[in-house]
C-alpha cells in the first residue's frame, strides 16, 4: 500500500465477554502512511496525511451459534466526541470467515485519520472501541457499549 513509518505499538491483551463469546484486544498500532502510486486516489482526501490505527483482535466462541468474525466491525470514539468506524477496504485478510463452538479467529480492525488533526488534536486523546459481533446471518448480535476497550497513548 505504500511506506509505513511506526508511531505507537501497545500489546494489550485485554479481555470483554459478551454472552458466551471472549474477545480479547492484543493490541493496536498506530503510523503514518505514504501511499504508493497505486493507491494514492484512496486517500486523496487527506491532505496532510494519512494516519492508520490498526487494532489486533482475537474472537473465542463458546457458544452454540456460530459467529462471522469476518464482519466483526467497531467504532473508534476518540476523547468522547469523534466517532470513526472501521475501513473494512484497508484491512488484511486473516481468513478469519465463521468461529463455531470452540474456535478462535483473528481479526484486524483499521481506522483512518488525517495527519493534522491526529497530531494537534488526536494524539493525546483517549480512545473508546466498540465493537461489534454478527452471526453468520449477518445479523448484528451486540449492542453499542456491549463490547468496550479503553485504549491509551500515553
Amino acid at each position: 500500500m505504500g511506506t509505513k513509518t511506526l508511531i505507537l505499538e501497545k500489546e494489550l491483551g485485554k479481555i470483554e465477554k459478551f454472552e458466551d463469546a471472549k474477545v480479547t484486544i492484543e493490541g493496536y498500532q498506530i503510523f503514518s502512511i505514504k501511499p504508493n502510486e497505486y493507491q494514492e486516489a484512496r486517500f486523496s482526501k487527506f491532505d496532510s496525511g494519512v494516519i492508520l490505527i490498526t487494532v489486533k483482535l482475537n474472537v473465542e466462541n463458546k457458544g452454540e451459534e456460530s459467529l462471522n468474525v469476518d464482519s466483526t466491525s467497531a467504532t473508534l470514539i476518540i476523547g468522547n466526541k469523534v466517532k470513526i468506524m472501521n475501513e473494512n477496504m484497508l484491512e488484511v485478510d486473516s481468513g478469519a470467515n465463521n468461529a463455531c463452538r470452540g474456535r478462535n479467529a483473528t481479526k484486524y480492525l483499521v481506522f483512518v485519520l488525517d495527519k493534522e488533526p491526529y497530531d494537534k488534536l488526536y494524539k493525546d486523546q483517549s480512545y473508546l472501541l466498540n465493537v461489534n459481533l454478527y452471526n453468520t446471518e449477518f445479523e448484528r448480535i451486540t449492542t453499542n457499549e456491549e463490547l468496550s476497550f479503553e485504549l491509551s497513548n500515553l
